[in-house]
């Protein structure tokens, strides 16, 4: 599809230019290429959902941090790569079954046209006294015997395409998986926490089954850092998201949230047994002893918790700051301890 770059287009690019920087500086928000995309649509107006959502918020007075800029892009952006990866790969595995099908019953006709043939050439040699006919009849099975070649070649030529296309396939959900997955710790990264959690919440506003947020940050994170390097770091970061791992079931949603903090969406979960959750997942890394690789101690390692309930009719930001608003009340309160929302 060609594009034409037309001086209207220019214009009107130019004027959501002048429109979008006074914007962005007026909210402190960084001019970066994923910021910029949000406010050229939002004052384009392309995506409702999206004007809504900039709309509450600025209603709210909060400032825009680079947590909520960061889950509007990859709330409204980002997923569409993933649901394109989404789409080729359901094509791929429909035209897979077609073809398949397609050579199973072209490879049955030809095998049963073989053997129909092969009857005849039996009768036809007991037949000497048309030897005409049998002559004619056996060149059309050498014609014969040239087509089954020519299916097997195909055969095989199929047969390799579809393994292609089966590793093509296999290719795209392991795109899949690297798009919604965090690269460190293996848990749900920051888009699939969002899409997951404004699925559930668009659920539960029609079902009332209760969900309960628990975020959680590692204490003095900079200072392991600082100590002994970041290598060390991310150690200490995949050993918590192992401990989130074992301690959640099925339905959960274990996230890197971003950094050092972490969350886990619970549904169909009272805030209680959140906190019950959030305990034990505070106990079990404080008491665990994490040493280097030549035997020194990290120290104790610490996490300070908050844990929210959703509450019907607020938004999913909301829902997020209540919890990390928890959170950095346990941070208030000396750390490794868990507070609850109010």
């Amino acid at each position: 599809m060609d594009i034409r770059v037309t001086e209207t287009n220019i214009e009107k690019s130019a004027e959501i230019l002048r429109m979008a920087l006074p914007m962005l500086s007026r909210n402190k928000i960084p001019v970066t290429p994923e910021n910029y995309t949000v406010w050229f649509h939002y004052i384009q107006g392309d995506i409702q959902e999206l004007n809504d959502q900039i709309d509450r918020h600025l209603q709210t007075n909060k400032p825009f941090s680079p947590e909520f800029n960061d889950t509007l892009y990859r709330k409204h952006f980002e997923h569409r790569q993933i649901n394109q990866i989404e789409s080729a790969r359901n094509q791929l595995t429909n035209a897979i079954s077609e073809t398949s099908g397609s050579i199973g019953e072209t490879s049955n006709d030809a095998q049963r046209f073989s053997e129909i043939l092969d009857n005849f050439n039996t009768s036809c040699d007991t037949a000497s006294s048309i030897s005409d006919v049998l002559g004619v009849l056996k060149d059309v099975l050498g014609e014969t015997q040239l087509m089954k070649d020519s299916m097997g070649q195909m055969q095989v030529q199929f047969d390799t395409r579809t393994a292609e296309l089966n590793k093509l396939r296999e290719e795209l959900d392991q795109v899949r998986h690297q798009a919604s997955t965090d690269p460190l710790t293996s848990l749900a990264n920051r888009g699939t926490f969002n899409d997951t959690l404004e699925t559930l919440l668009s659920s539960s506003e029609a079902s009332r089954k209760p969900i309960t947020l628990v975020m959680f940050d590692i204490d003095h994170f900079k200072r392991i850092n600082d100590s002994f390097g970041h290598l060390v770091g991310d150690k200490v970061i995949r050993f918590v998201a192992d401990i989130l791992r074992k301690s959640t079931k099925g339905g959960d949603t274990p996230a890197r949230y971003g950094g050092e903090e972490f969350a886990i969406i619970l549904p169909d979960t009272q805030l209680e047994g959140g906190i019950r959750l959030a305990e034990k997942i505070r106990a079990a890394i404080c008491a665990t002893n994490l040493v280097k690789s030549g035997g020194q101690s990290l120290g104790r390692i610490t996490v300070s918790g908050g844990v929210s309930q959703y509450q019907n009719g607020e938004d999913a930001d909301s829902f997020i700051y209540r919890a990390d608003k928890a959170l950095y009340e346990s941070k208030n309160n000396g750390r490794n301890c868990i507070s609850r929302a109010v």
